[in-house]
């Protein structure tokens, strides 16, 4: 995915979908855009308010607002105040295209990116880019969406740091760590980019759906990242916010392929179900 594919799709998300760009009533005019921050301007409390026409900051005095805008703001700075130590002011810079962005520190980012598969370099094939991916989706995020660098968890299987290669244990332990750490005014972004599998295990009604971690073993689902398992533990996470993106394949298997295809590749397999304690 080029950098450029993966700006436009996190500004589209981001902007348009997430940040809860709102009409502002103003006494007799009408805003579209994004709540900032408020603050006092010569006297006045003043809402700073980022237009969706055209990206500039409109500054809108209090005293003209309607009552639902009111409502909101107040919302919105209470739940500011609900992270760190309550000095959640955005703070305003440039980016390298000249474009006003404002850091948030209530938004928050797991991105995770697997190139190879050791364990299974037959049947889960080497993928190029999956890691630069992340990396590119980490850059866009500071630069273009407010992110701040150290917000941002990237595991990919070039890191330095074995706690962040994209291990099945690692990107539990991060995901258990991202819901028992945020609140409720937080932002939440999960993306992954690497191998996805759907497999049926014929002793349940459905096919369960999974992401393949650095150490996948198709002969041991202990090493798959359960998708049910992942959506239950993030829907447990108190951040009001969250968006998940999946850049992966959706590979069919039974245990019986499995077993078929491990043969032909030279390997011994048999899938086991994660309730299966033998």
């Amino acid at each position: 995915m080029k950098k450029a594919g993966v700006c436009v799709l996190l500004l589209f998300v981001l902007f348009a979908g997430v940040l809860q760009a709102r009409t502002w009533h103003y006494g007799k005019f009408t805003y579209k855009g994004e709540f900032l921050e408020m603050k006092t301007i010569d006297g006045e409390e003043t809402v700073r308010v980022k237009q969706d026409s055209d990206g500039k900051v409109k500054l809108l005095k209090w005293k003209y607002l309607s009552e639902a805008d009111r409502a909101y703001v107040q919302q919105q700075t209470q739940a500011s105040k609900t992270v760190g130590d309550g000095d959640a002011t955005p703070a305003a810079a440039s980016n390298s295209k000249g474009m006003e962005v404002v850091e948030n520190t209530h938004r928050h980012a797991l991105l995770i990116g697997v190139n190879e598969y050791p364990n299974e370099p037959k049947l889960l094939c080497k993928l190029p880019s999956s890691a630069k991916d992340m990396r590119d989706i980490a850059d866009v995020l500071v630069e273009f969406a407010g992110f701040q660098r150290e917000n941002i968890v990237l595991m990919t299987d070039d890191s330095t740091e074995d706690a962040l290669k994209p291990t099945c244990q690692n990107i539990r332990a991060q995901v258990e760590k991202m819901k028992n750490s945020l609140s409720k005014g937080d932002l939440l972004l999960v993306a992954f980019s690497g191998h996805g599998v759907v497999i049926d295990l014929q002793d349940e009604t459905k096919p369960r759906a999974y992401l393949c971690s650095q150490d996948t073993s198709l002969k041991d689902l202990n090493t798959l990242i359960d998708r049910t398992w992942l959506f239950d533990t993030l829907d447990q996470c108190p951040a009001e916010r969250k968006i998940l993106l999946f850049d992966a394949c959706r590979n069919e298997f039974t245990k019986d392929k499995i077993d078929q295809l491990a043969s032909k590749s030279g390997t011994v397999m048999s899938v086991k179900s994660m309730t299966d304690p033998s």
